[in-house]
């Protein structure tokens, strides 16, 4: 026997209504096809999806604003105006940047952009700026006066018809960079709610992603040119001197001693080769680092003469023959292949595993040993250089060959800068650099180059 049914009819045609209603709405919703997620539509997180790509694509500051104003007018609003925050925009050289969708308003476009003036307090903008929070509503006269500067000002935003304004702040971490004013007038009746907030305020967000990376860059290519700038005198002041002391040592090997005829004479004759080689590579460095200064680093070099790989390392080992032979260390060079051409043009080389000799040198005892090896493998040449000295710590070992690196040891000579420009010319040239403790005792260098 079936159980009777004893649900209220009040409820049943609550139901009812409820299935109605959702059934209706899930109709609207397919013949709109329009779907939320936060609060925004698919037509707004494809404005924003397009937005970002825009965005990403500025290059500069200028470029930014531009981006920013053409995704504004006439979409969001039918006038807007980008303000940067005053300390940063003078930083950066920037001065506040309109758009408006209407030509017949170029007048008012002109006269309501402050240029290098700042805000007075009552205007929204500056109040944005200051609080961080979003400010909107409908246009009316009182908002009209607080924007105005003066009574002609006054009568231009009246012929605009401004009937809808909201003003959000441009913001990264915590950080206010400046402002973002959208207007709608009479001629396209927008009028802007709470929704078009969270729009206008999420375009400011990822605004102020692109405006803080432009920032960035725009400092570093600051730097940067500081920095040739730097290189430029440095080497030009390098030059006189340089140039004394290659004369110098000429006169000397010329009329000092001609014929050498004792074991004393070739030593000091030798000394004074090595001096005048390292002040010839010397002064080809300080050329090279000129003309990069000069050409702002994006002219290509020009072309050495090409030297056989281990012609190069043999000039090394007489170069700093001398030195070994005063610290009364042994230094030699181990080698019987012939080696390829390497993607390394000579000085570049050199200058590499100079850094790697000389840092063995120093810290080798007297009756000491360095050994510098080279051996062909299927596409690259490894160079070492293995000393016997105290070896690495086990607390550099990590970070020997990072940029910030320092000994610890308070009497070392070495400040890690020589390990840094090695690894920073061998990178650049699609290498390798690093260690492992050497047969003899100490440490063994090695630096990988890829064959050309």
């Amino acid at each position: 026997m079936p159980r009777p049914n004893r649900v209220n009819r009040s409820l049943r045609s609550r139901a009812r209504t409820l299935a109605a209603t959702l059934t209706h709405r899930a109709r609207l919703t397919d013949t709109t096809h329009v779907s939320r997620h936060n609060g925004f539509s698919l037509v707004d997180w494809r404005f924003l999806a397009e937005s970002s790509v825009a965005l990403d694509d500025a290059a500069s500051v200028d470029e930014l604003q531009s981006v920013v104003l053409r995704l504004v007018v006439p979409k969001v609003a039918d006038f807007c105006v980008l303000r940067i925050h005053p300390g940063l925009a003078a930083a950066l050289g920037s001065t506040p940047r309109a758009a408006h969708a209407r030509a017949e308003l170029l007048p008012f476009l002109r006269r309501s952009i402050p240029g290098s003036d700042e805000l007075p307090r009552r205007h929204p903008a500056n109040r944005v700026q200051i609080t961080g929070v979003p400010d909107w509503g409908d246009v009316d006269e009182h908002r009209l006066e607080l924007v105005a500067s003066d009574a002609e000002h006054l009568k231009l935003i009246r012929a605009m018809g401004p009937t809808s304004a909201m003003v959000v702040p441009v913001a990264r971490r915590g950080r206010v960079l400046g402002s973002l004013t959208f207007v709608a007038t009479r001629h396209s009746g927008r009028r802007y709610a709470r929704s078009d907030v969270a729009l206008a305020s999420e375009l400011a967000r990822r605004a102020a992603i692109a405006l803080e990376r432009c920032a960035q860059y725009e400092a570093a290519r600051g730097a940067i040119t500081d920095q040739r700038v730097l290189l430029a005198l440095t080497s030009h002041d390098l030059k006189d001197p340089l140039s004394t002391i290659q004369l110098v040592l000429e006169l000397v090997r010329e009329h000092g001693i001609e014929s050498p005829r004792s074991e004393r004479d070739v030593l000091i004759r030798s000394q004074l080769d090595a001096a005048a080689g390292a002040a010839a590579r010397m002064r080809r460095l300080v050329e090279r680092t000129l003309d990069d200064a000069r050409a702002g680093g994006i002219d290509e070099p020009p072309a050495q003469p090409e030297r056989p790989t281990l012609q190069l390392l043999e000039e090394l080992i007489e170069q700093y023959m001398p030195q070994a032979r005063a610290s009364h260390v042994e230094l030699s060079l181990e080698t019987h292949e012939t080696l390829p051409p390497i993607a390394l043009e000579a000085d570049s080389l050199q200058r590499a595993v100079a850094n790697l000799i000389g840092n063995a040198l120093k810290f080798t005892p007297a009756g000491g040993h360095v050994v510098v090896r080279a051996k062909a493998m299927d596409h690259s040449v490894t160079f070492t250089v293995a000393d016997s000295g105290p070896g690495i710590t086990r607390d550099d070992r990590q970070s020997l060959l990072t940029p910030g690196w320092k000994p610890k040891r308070p009497a070392a000579p070495d400040s890690g800068l020589g390990l840094r420009i090695a690894r920073t010319i061998v990178r650049a040239a699609g290498g390798d650099i690093g260690f492992q403790p050497s047969p003899r005792g100490g440490t063994a260098f090695w630096v990988t180059v890829p064959t050309r």
